[in-house]
């Protein structure tokens, strides 16, 4: 079976928004994302100017802040054991992230706009520390418990903190 070529070729990742910070943010919201995609991929590079240690960036579905969001991670940090654990909260876990360290976070959300089951995500992420060889990682598989369709994104930083200029978070949408 040979594989379906497009004509003209078709994107699979299409740019939804992309939000850039030129000063520090508490948080962010895409709003109004249509649902006439299969998925959503949110791709984070947060930057927090403010504390020390390491922060995790949420996301709400729908401003939705129950605690429907179980999740199972694992992550490891060059030094320290491997951190594994579940645990259930008002939000999806996006990346990591911290003031001595560049963070990314890719967060997967399938099947956003259907309206007959509960949405997964799948995150991976990670920070390389700026003054050292350390470098952090966290995988996370998440389910948020409603059958609503995902038309909003509101981003936050775990303890309040905020996100600094610099700061990107793009979202795409995944044809079928």
């Amino acid at each position: 079976m040979s594989p379906t070529v497009y004509s003209p070729p078709v994107p699979t990742y299409v740019a939804l928004a992309t939000t850039t910070l030129s000063g520090a943010t508490a948080s962010i919201t895409f709003g109004s994302i249509p649902g006439t995609y299969r998925d959503l991929i949110l791709i984070s590079n947060p930057i927090e100017p403010s504390v020390t240690g390491s922060q995790s960036l949420f996301v709400r579905f729908n401003s939705d802040s129950g605690s429907n969001y179980p999740f199972v991670y694992m992550g490891s940090d060059t030094s320290s054991t491997p951190i594994v654990g579940t645990t259930t909260l008002t939000a999806v876990v996006g990346a990591r992230y911290d003031n001595r360290q560049d963070g990314m976070g890719i967060l997967h959300i399938m099947d956003y706009s259907a309206t007959d089951k509960h949405k997964t995500t799948l995150t991976t992420g990670g920070m390389g520390n700026r003054t050292s060889t350390g470098i952090t990682t966290l995988q996370c598989a998440s389910r948020w418990a409603n059958t609503n369709a995902i038309t909003s994104l509101y981003l936050f930083p775990e303890t309040g903190a905020s996100f600094a200029a610099g700061s990107t978070f793009s979202l795409y949408g995944i044809e079928a």
